[in-house]
């Protein structure tokens, strides 16, 4: 398994969002489709020039804001509806996401997505992903395209976003 199967870092930091993550940490985060989240008015992320440019070409739904308590971890899955998104870990501690590919009965190979830069990720949601997150709270940026999994995969974002030299 290599990692851009997996994930690619863009070669863009958060110039607009970064400005009002902490007026989002303390409004409205709420539960909404199992997750604790804040939604983004796309009034904010459209000034974003990374996500301006990849709406123009493949329409973004909606964006928002994941809140993750200390101590917890989502358990190995894939989406269910996304096939691909964009991510941005905005605050942790000490938390990792990794992706795995069965090995052999009892063991993965695993690579761990390096979130040590204020960069966005695009992310592969078809291929099983696990949070744990252990200490401090947890702030992830995500968004959610309108064409869903079965339209839309990490391959045709990626090569579209590889062609316009968006990638580290």
């Amino acid at each position: 398994m290599k990692s851009e199967e997996c994930f690619s870092e863009f070669n863009f930091e958060s110039s607009i969002i970064k400005n009002f993550v902490e007026m989002f940490k303390k409004t409205d985060i709420r539960m909404r489709e199992g997750f604790k989240t804040h939604p983004i008015d796309k009034k904010y992320w459209d000034k974003e020039p990374l996500l301006s440019k990849i709406n123009q070409q493949f329409q973004i739904q909606k964006c928002g804001i994941i809140y993750m308590e200390p101590y917890t971890c989502y358990d190995w899955h894939t989406d269910v509806d996304r096939g691909v998104c964009i991510n941005w870990l905005i605050e942790h501690k000490n938390s990792f996401t990794v992706f795995g590919k069965n090995k052999d009965d009892l063991n993965l190979d695993v690579i761990r997505v390096p979130y040590e830069s204020n960069r966005f990720f695009l992310f592969n949601n078809q291929i099983p992903h696990s949070v744990t997150n252990f200490e401090g709270n947890r702030y992830l940026f995500t968004l959610v395209f309108d064409r869903k999994k079965d339209d839309l995969s990490y391959e045709e974002v990626y090569t579209w976003c590889k062609s316009e030299g968006l990638f580290v």
